[in-house]
């Protein structure tokens, strides 16, 4: 090679290094920020800007991967099984068949799951049920590019039709079923490729892991869940749309013939221990209006709760009793420093509220946390956080501070109609080539936190003297008892497993989301670098030293999870899936 054209093939390659690092810098807009993109990569990942750049342009493998996946569809002894059902599926999901490719991938797995014929009422359903669920999973991840490609097609002048709902139906049922481009769409996008490979695998896995636990311990659920009668057949499991952690689990919704269960990915050593706190209240408290807790079954790492309906009071006073029970709650979890007991949380069963989410049951800070009140703001924020209002039981307020939108949060609330003081994304013209997405209020369905009485919910206004009443008796109690009441928390708590997010739920999921946008699935290493935005808040970027920590929650949320730890009740550690300690700065629980 003469020197000439080496210098020219140098002077592209530093091009086109400054094109990739001036993109990165751009994801990071902050005017205020105080470090250079370059040191917080490196502060976090350990890793220099050459890294990165040296694994840019290193996704043949990838290609190659994609470029033998639609080789192989034609040799698929599932494509007409998978066909007929994606073609059921696009009555509610018109994208269906975009997905085909990376769906024949782990049909065999799918299929051998669907012949458990011992415990399911119909395999091929259940089949269908499967896919119904990661095709809802795969459609979230991926309908802002299929949005983009539709109007690239557009303007490609691809669409055949008249009008524009026309082409729109062009593009589903013609383009999207056309294997040739579908293979252009997933070579312009081999990060979406790993992302839907990623997420179909976890799922087939989640699937396998609860038929697998639930034929080992069949006769222990009937036991507890139906007094040792059946169960009845599985019609059908669904995944959970909220957060998931360590590999796509969520919690599930299990429909036998029989009975409906809530399975959980997780240890119950805390539901047991609440279970037990509830009824030894219930029977030491003098003049104590009983509660309820939910029925479990736990084994190592998951368990299984009973579905919990939201029905209505026989009469009036069992609607003051709820609230005379509210407060008892109340001032239980306010004494256990319980947090995030809101309205998705509780649901009223007749006259009980009951507890269907205990992982915040206990609630431990930071050790050095109080120690940074520099404020006024950070006082009060301080207070509001130590307080009862901490607990989310009573009236509370979720607020857009850019728009002062607001809306009820608290278990308790007026009982009036919700909407999201947030814009969420919603899809337009959702038949047509003008398909577009608009950020929108969205309308929030009712929760169950409510008491029912003759087909109404009977929100909290008037109320407050009874859930008064439920706080101040049990406080009392608690004060005049207050070593005995201590020993016994720190008898059946003292080594329950609790989770731990490190950070607002809605920063992880906001980053998430975000993380799916076009522009960021060209290449595994944009994403990588745009999950270093979790750093922007750091103050002293000489002196970090939480590296460990923030390494888990970008390499969760590169798999779509919602970082979370383990930390028992009596230690100060938190542990992420490995086993491994990534921040010991917390009180004891």
């Amino acid at each position: 090679m003469n020197n000439s054209l080496q210098y020219n093939q140098e002077c592209k390659k530093i091009i086109e290094e400054d094109k990739i690092i001036n993109y990165w810098r751009s994801l990071f807009p902050e005017k205020k920020r105080q470090y250079k993109i370059e040191d917080l990569l490196g502060k976090i990942s350990g890793k220099t800007l050459d890294y990165f750049l040296q694994n840019y342009n290193k996704e043949e493998e990838i290609l190659d991967e994609i470029d033998k996946t639609f080789s192989d569809l034609n040799e698929s002894c599932y494509t007409k099984i998978l066909d007929e059902i994606l073609l059921k599926q696009t009555k509610k999901n018109m994208w269906s068949f975009f997905f085909k490719p990376v769906l024949l991938l782990y049909m065999d797995r799918l299929m051998k799951l669907a012949q458990s014929s011992d415990i399911l009422e119909d395999g091929d359903l259940f089949l269908e049920n499967m896919i119904d669920n990661i095709l809802d999973k795969l459609t979230a991840l991926s309908y802002r590019t299929i949005i983009v490609e539709t109007n690239i097609a557009k303007l490609d002048k691809r669409l055949k039709g008249e009008t524009s709902l026309e082409r729109g139906k062009y593009y589903t049922h013609n383009l999207l079923r056309d294997m040739d481009y579908l293979k252009e769409v997933y070579f312009v996008y081999p990060e979406l490729y790993k992302v839907l490979k990623r997420t179909i695998l976890y799922n087939v896995c989640y699937f396998e892991e609860i038929i697998s636990n639930i034929k080992s311990n069949l006769n222990e659920l009937e036991k507890t869940f139906k007094d040792g009668k059946s169960l009845g057949k599985i019609q059908s499991i669904m995944l959970g749309n909220g957060d998931t952690h360590n590999n796509g689990k969520t919690v599930a919704t299990i429909k036998f013939s029989r009975k409906v269960l809530m399975y959980k990915p997780r240890s119950f050593s805390m539901e047991k221990a609440y279970d037990s706190f509830i009824k030894w209240v219930n029977n030491r408290i003098p003049g104590f209006s009983p509660l309820n807790t939910c029925k479990t079954y736990g084994i190592k790492a998951a368990g299984w709760m009973e579905f919990i309906e939201h029905s209505e009071c026989k009469a009036m006073e069992e609607v003051n009793e709820f609230y005379l029970k509210m407060g008892e709650l109340l001032c239980l979890f306010y004494t256990l420093n319980s947090k995030d007991c809101h309205c998705e949380n509780i649901i009223a069963n007749g006259k009980y509220p009951i507890l269907i989410d205990l992982e915040t049951v206990l609630h431990t800070d930071e050790c050095h946390k109080n120690e940074e009140i520099d404020s006024v703001e950070a006082y009060i924020d301080n207070y509001i956080q130590n307080s009862v209002n901490s607990v989310l039981i009573l009236p509370a307020l979720l607020q857009n501070f850019n728009t002062n939108e607001v809306m009820e949060i608290g278990a308790i609330g007026s009982g009036k109609a919700k909407k999201s003081p947030f814009k969420t994304q919603k899809i337009t013209n959702f038949d047509s080539d003008n398909i577009s997405v608009e950020n929108v209020y969205k309308e929030i369905s009712d929760a169950g936190n409510y008491p029912l009485y003759d087909g109404k919910k009977v929100g909290g206004n008037g109320y407050i003297g009874y859930v008064r009443q439920g706080f101040v008796s049990t406080y009392k109690w608690i004060l005049e008892n207050k070593d005995e009441y201590i020993d016994k928390i720190k008898e059946l708590f003292n080594n329950v497993e609790c989770r731990v997010i490190y950070k607002a739920t809605n920063d992880y999921n906001q980053l998430i989301s975000t993380s799916y946008h076009p522009d960021l699935l060209h290449n595994g290493m944009d994403r990588i670098v745009y999950f270093h935005r979790i750093g922007i808040l750091i103050k002293d970027i000489d002196n970090f030293d939480e590296q460990k920590l923030y390494q888990t929650e970008i390499e969760a949320m590169l798999n779509g999870d919602v970082p979370s730890f383990i930390i028992n009740a009596d230690s100060h550690k938190a542990i992420n899936h490995k086993n491994e300690v990534v921040y010991d700065k917390y009180k004891k629980v």
